[in-house]
C-alpha cells in the first residue's frame, strides 16, 4: 500500500465514519471497595470535596467524605481521566492531567529500563504505561464543575499542540497553582504561568535546567516569593531548587550552603516544598535521596531570607517514603500551628517540636484504628476543623478527625478502580448441598488479583471484591472442564493455578517432553524452568519476561458433541477436550501440556527457537480456538508470528510449523516510532480471520495508519493485512476479542480503545486489503474517556452433578493379621454439563469491571435434579437512567421477585414490591423521573422454595 493509498484512505475513514447508540446494555460490577490512586484533593467554593484519580476521572462529595459521585459533566466532556493536581480559585476550577510518571512508566523503569527511556518514542510493550497514563493539558471550569474545557494554551500551539497526540510539556502535568490572578502549571518539560486563565502561557525564564526539567512542585509563599522544585541533573547536581521573588517572573537556584551540608545532592528523585497555612512567612522544605529516601528537613523564614535544619535525614527510625520518594512525597504543615509537619509517601510521619518524628500510622493491618493504605500521594485540610484531614492514597481516600490518631475509610461510592484484567466463570453444583457461583477475577494495579466472592460481609456481594494474589498488574484466566479452576500471574510473571477458586495457590512448572520438538536449537539456560520443583516458589524463568505482565493464553477447544451433554462425566470430559497453556518468556513461546493435572503430569516444553532478540520481546499472544490449535504472538516491535498445530509436539517441526506471518507489513508500513501488537482476536466463525491491535503512544498519532489490521487468510503461507476503511479513530488498542452474537447469528468485534469500548459487526471486505464494518461506541459520553484493557467471553456455565451411584461392588482386603475382609464399595459418577453462556466482561483503567449479558446464550438450560434460578438473573437498564429504569428478570423456574430503591444513606425512596413470576423473561418498569440526580441501590429478592438469592445493584439518575 503507498502513501498516496493511505492518505486516500484516511480522508475516506473521516468522511464515512459514525457511530450509533450502543448495541448492549453495560452494568458496573465494581469493585466499590478497592479505591483508586488519589493524587488531587480540593474543596470547591460551596465547601463540596473533590478527589482527581490517576486514571478513575474527577468525584464530588457533597457529605464531607461520607459518599461519593463521579463529576459526569467532567466526563461528558471527553476530558482526561489521568488527574494529578486541582486548584481552586473562587467558582473556577484547575484540574492538571497526565499521570505518566514523569517521562518514563515508573512501572517500567523498576524493571530495569534505561534511564534514557522516553515514553515519547519508545514503546513500553504493555498496556499503557503499566501504572501511568498520558494527560490531556488542564482542564477548567469557570462554573463551579458545570462545564468544562481545555480549550486552552496546554492544548494550542506553540505549547501544547502535541497534547492530543500524547506527549508534548502537558501531557504530564504535575501540579497547577493558582496564587491571585496568576496561574501556574508545573510539567515534566518546565514551569509555565499564566495570566488570562490558561488561554496564554509564558514558560518561566531561566536557567535551561529549569526550562526543560521536570518540575515536581510549586508553591506560593509570602508575598511575591514562588518556590518550585526541579528534578536533579546529575551533570548540575546543585541546582534543582528555586525561588522567584517577583511572583515567579524569573527564578533563581538556592545554593545556601546548609542544605548542601551532609549531601552532594538536595534531592536525587523529588523535592517537595510546603507553606504553613497559618504563616506564609514559614516555608519548609524536603528531598529525597538517591536511595529514595528523605534527606532531611529544612526550614525557610522569608523575612530573613534564612534556612535551618529542622529534621533529621532518613534513617531505620525515619522512613516516612520508604524507597517511594520518586512516586508518592507529602509534606504539609498543620493548618493551626506552623511548627507542626507532616512528611510522608510509603509510611506516615508526624513532627511536634515536643515529641519530635513518630509514626502515627500502621500500612499493614487493615483492621487497626490508624491504618490507612501505603502511597500517600496528597493531604487536604478541612478549613473549618484542623483536627479533620483527608488523605488521598493508593487505593482508597481516608479521613483522620483527630489529628491523625485513627484514620476512617471515605470512598463509599469512589468507584475509580485501575483493572488490567478480567475473566468469570459460572458454576452450579448438584448435589446435598447446591452451590450456585458466578465470579468475577482479574489482575489490578495496587490490589494485586482480586475475586469478587471473597470480600468483606459488609460488602454488596456483587461489588466486593478482596484480593486473593498480591502480584500487581496480572492476566487472568479460567477453566470450563475444571470448575472453580483460576488462573492468574505469580511473582516471577509466569501463571500460576489454584483448584479452589483462589483460596490457595500452587506453581505447575513440570519437566519438559523428551525429546523436544524436532530441529529445536539446544540451549542450556532456556529448555528448562528454574525451580527447585514444580510446586514451590524461588527461582524464576530462564529467559524470564521482561514486561510486569507477561503473555500467556488458555487453550480450551471443546467439540461441539461435548456441549449440553449431560451424560458425560467429568473425567471424560477433561479428557476429550484437554487444556493447554501457551506462555511467552522474553524470546521464546512455551508450551504447558496437562497444565491442570497432578504435579507429575504437567509438562513444560520450549516449541520455539530465540525468535526475536535484542530489545524486542513478545506482548501478546492468542489461539485460534479450534481443533488445529492455531498459535498467533506479537513483539514490542510489530512482528507477528504464526505457529501451526502448536499443541501437536509428535509431529512438531520447527523449520515447518514456525512462520513469521507479516514481516514485509511491518517493515513496509506499520511501525512507526513506538507502535507494538498489543491484542490479537481470531473469529470463532472464521477461524482464519486474524484481527491485529496495535498501542503505543509514540510519534504522531494522527499521522499513523489504524491502530487495528485484519487478514481473512491468518493460515495461509503470506497472509494479506488490511485496515477498516470506516473504523474510528481508535487510539491505541488494548484488547480485542470476538463474541458470537446468538440474535444475530454472526461473530462481534468487541474492541478496548484508549478512550472508549467500540463493537464491529457485519465485518466484510469490499475491495483487497481493506475491511467495512458496522461501528458502535457503546460507552455513554458521561462514561469518560477511560481506556479499556481487557475483554472477556464467558463462553460456558457448569453444573456439576456430584455423588450419581453406578454400582455398589463388594471388595476384599486383608487386614494386618492376615483376615480378609468383604467392603462394600460405591462407584459414583461426578457428570460435567457445559451449556453456552455468552456473557461479556470488561476491564478498564478507571471504571473497574463491567458486564453486559445482552448477547448471553438463551434457552438450553438444562434439566437436573435441583431446579434453581440464573446466579446473574437480575439485571437494569439504561443505566445510568433519566425519567425510566427497566429491571430485567430471567428465571428458570416460577419465583417471588422482590425489589427496592434506596438511596446511599439507606432511605427507601421506592417500593417495596413484590410480584409472583414464571419461568422466563420479565421486565419490570422503575420510574426515576421524579428522583433528584445521584446514585441508588436496587436491593432485589428471587424466592424458589426454600432458596433465596439476593443482589444489590446500583443504578445513577441523570438528567
Amino acid at each position: 500500500m503507498n502513501l498516496k493509498l493511505y492518505a486516500w484512505l484516511t480522508a475516506f475513514t473521516i468522511f464515512f465514519f459514525s457511530t450509533s447508540s450502543a448495541q448492549y446494555n453495560w452494568e458496573n460490577i465494581g469493585p466499590d471497595n478497592l479505591g483508586s490512586p488519589t493524587r488531587a484533593l480540593a474543596f470547591d467554593a460551596q465547601g463540596n470535596l473533590l478527589a482527581g484519580s490517576q486514571g478513575g476521572g474527577l468525584w464530588r462529595s457533597t457529605t464531607r467524605g461520607e459518599s461519593w459521585q463521579r463529576v459526569l459533566s467532567y466526563d461528558a466532556a471527553g476530558a482526561n481521566p489521568n488527574i494529578t493536581s486541582i486548584a481552586v480559585s473562587g467558582s473556577t476550577i484547575y484540574v492538571a492531567t497526565g499521570a505518566a510518571e514523569f517521562t518514563r512508566p515508573y512501572g517500567v523503569v523498576r524493571l530495569g529500563f534505561p534511564a534514557t527511556y522516553s515514553y515519547q518514542t519508545d514503546p513500553t510493550g504493555f498496556k499503557g504505561y503499566i501504572d501511568g497514563m498520558p494527560g490531556g493539558g488542564v482542564y477548567v471550569s469557570t462554573d463551579n464543575g458545570a462545564t468544562w474545557s481545555n480549550a486552552n494554551a496546554t492544548t494550542r500551539a506553540p505549547f501544547g499542540a502535541e497534547t492530543a497526540n500524547f506527549k508534548g510539556p502537558f501531557a504530564n502535568i504535575q501540579k497547577v497553582l493558582v496564587k491571585g490572578s496568576r496561574v501556574f502549571v508545573a510539567s515534566a518539560a518546565g514551569l509555565f504561568y499564566s495570566d488570562d486563565q490558561l488561554q496564554n502561557l509564558t514558560q518561566v525564564q531561566g536557567t535551561d535546567f529549569i526550562r526543560n526539567s521536570i518540575i515536581f512542585d510549586v508553591e506560593a509563599a509570602a508575598g511575591n516569593v514562588i518556590f518550585a522544585t526541579a528534578h536533579e541533573d546529575g551533570n548540575n547536581p546543585r541546582d534543582s531548587l528555586y525561588i522567584s521573588q517577583d511572583n515567579g517572573a524569573s527564578f533563581t537556584s538556592v545554593k545556601d550552603p546548609l542544605l548542601y551540608a551532609a549531601n552532594t545532592e538536595l534531592g536525587r528523585n523529588r523535592i517537595e516544598v510546603a507553606v504553613a497555612p497559618s504563616d506564609p512567612n514559614i516555608v519548609y522544605m524536603a528531598g529525597s535521596q538517591s536511595n529514595q529516601e528523605v534527606n532531611g528537613i529544612f526550614r525557610y523564614l522569608v523575612s530573613e531570607n534564612r534556612w535551618s535544619s529542622y529534621g533529621p535525614r532518613g534513617s531505620a527510625g525515619f522512613a516516612p517514603l520508604s524507597g517511594n520518594g520518586r512516586n508518592a512525597f507529602v509534606l504539609a504543615v498543620l493548618p493551626d500551628n506552623p511548627n507542626e509537619l507532616i512528611v510522608a509517601g510509603n509510611s506516615w510521619f508526624t513532627f511536634k517540636q515536643d515529641r519530635g518524628w513518630s509514626q502515627t500510622a500502621v500500612h499493614t493491618n487493615p483492621t487497626a484504628p490508624n491504618f490507612l493504605a501505603r502511597s500517600q500521594f496528597a493531604v487536604l485540610f478541612d478549613p473549618g476543623n484542623p483536627q479533620v484531614y483527608y488523605v488521598g492514597t493508593s487505593r482508597q481516600i481516608f479521613r483522620t478527625a483527630n489529628r491523625g490518631t485513627s484514620f476512617s475509610l471515605r470512598s463509599k461510592g469512589y468507584e475509580a478502580g485501575i483493572a488490567y484484567s478480567v475473566a468469570s466463570f459460572k458454576t452450579e453444583t448438584v448435589g446435598e448441598e447446591p452451590i450456585a457461583i458466578d465470579a468475577v477475577l482479574g489482575g489490578t494495579l495496587n490490589n494485586g488479583s482480586v475475586y469478587n466472592r471473597h470480600f468483606s460481609a459488609a460488602s454488596p456481594a456483587r461489588q466486593g471484591f478482596g484480593t486473593i494474589w498480591t502480584t500487581p498488574y496480572s492476566e487472568a484466566d479460567v477453566s470450563y472442564t475444571h470448575p472453580g479452576l483460576i488462573l492468574v500471574q505469580g511473582s516471577d510473571g509466569a501463571p500460576i493455578r489454584s483448584f479452589n477458586a483462589g483460596s490457595s495457590f500452587d506453581q505447575f512448572f513440570g519437566p519438559p517432553i523428551s525429546p523436544q520438538v524436532a530441529n529445536l536449537t539446544p540451549a542450556t539456560t532456556d529448555t528448562m524452568i528454574d525451580r527447585s520443583n514444580d510446586r514451590s516458589a524461588g527461582g524464576n524463568l530462564f529467559n524470564a519476561p521482561l514486561p510486569a505482565q507477561s503473555a500467556w493464553v488458555v487453550d480450551q477447544y471443546i467439540p461441539e458433541a461435548l456441549v449440553n451433554n449431560s451424560s458425560i462425566t467429568i473425567e471424560e470430559l477433561q479428557a476429550q477436550a484437554p487444556s493447554y497453556v501457551f506462555f511467552c518468556s522474553r524470546n521464546y513461546i512455551w508450551l504447558v501440556s496437562n497444565p491442570f493435572g497432578e504435579a507429575l503430569q504437567v509438562k513444560w516444553n520450549r516449541i520455539t527457537p530465540r525468535l526475536v532478540s535484542g530489545d524486542e520481546y513478545f506482548t501478546a499472544i492468542t489461539v485460534s480456538g479450534d481443533d488445529q490449535h492455531t498459535v498467533y504472538a506479537g513483539t514490542n516491535k510489530g512482528n507477528l508470528w504464526r505457529i501451526d498445530r502448536a499443541h501437536d509436539l509428535e509431529n512438531f517441526d520447527v523449520n515447518v510449523n514456525i512462520r513469521q506471518i507479516n514481516e514485509e507489513f511491518v517493515n513496509n508500513l506499520f511501525f512507526v516510532n513506538g507502535r507494538w501488537i498489543s491484542s490479537l482476536a481470531v473469529d470463532p466463525k472464521n477461524p482464519s480471520r486474524l484481527v491485529v491491535g496495535y498501542a503505543g503512544f509514540g510519534g504522531n498519532a494522527s499521522s499513523v495508519p489504524s491502530f487495528i489490521w485484519v487478514t481473512n487468510n491468518a493460515r495461509d503461507p503470506e497472509p494479506v493485512f488490511g485496515q477498516f476503511i470506516d473504523a474510528p479513530k481508535i487510539e491505541p488498542v488494548y484488547a480485542l476479542h470476538f463474541v458470537n452474537d446468538p440474535g444475530q447469528a454472526e461473530s462481534v468485534l468487541l474492541v478496548g480503545g484508549h478512550t472508549n469500548l467500540y463493537s464491529a459487526r457485519s465485518i466484510t471486505s469490499p475491495f483487497t486489503n481493506l475491511y467495512t464494518a458496522s461501528w458502535t461506541r457503546e460507552f455513554a459520553p458521561d462514561f469518560g474517556a477511560v481506556p479499556v484493557f481487557d475483554i472477556h467471553v464467558r463462553r460456558f456455565s457448569s453444573r456439576l452433578t456430584e455423588n450419581a451411584l453406578i454400582r455398589e461392588e463388594v471388595r476384599p482386603r486383608t487386614l494386618p493379621d492376615g483376615t480378609v475382609v468383604l467392603d462394600t464399595i460405591e462407584l459414583e459418577r461426578d457428570n460435567l454439563l457445559l451449556t453456552r453462556d455468552n456473557t461479556v466482561f470488561v476491564a478498564t483503567h478507571g471504571r473497574g469491571y463491567w458486564t453486559t449479558s445482552s448477547i448471553r446464550a438463551r434457552g438450553g438450560s438444562p434439566e437436573g435434579p435441583v431446579v434453581s434460578v440464573e446466579a446473574d438473573a437480575v439485571r437494569i437498564y439504561p443505566n445510568p437512567a433519566a425519567s425510566l429504569a427497566t429491571v430485567e428478570v430471567d428465571l428458570t423456574a416460577a419465583a417471588t421477585f422482590r425489589h427496592r430503591l434506596l438511596a446511599l444513606d439507606g432511605r427507601e425512596v421506592l417500593g417495596p414490591a413484590a410480584v409472583q413470576l414464571q419461568a422466563g423473561r420479565h421486565e419490570l418498569p422503575i420510574e426515576t423521573a421524579r428522583l433528584a440526580p445521584g446514585i441508588y441501590l436496587l436491593e432485589s429478592s428471587i424466592e424458589t422454595g426454600a432458596r433465596t438469592q439476593m443482589e444489590v445493584h446500583k443504578l445513577l439518575v441523570v438528567r
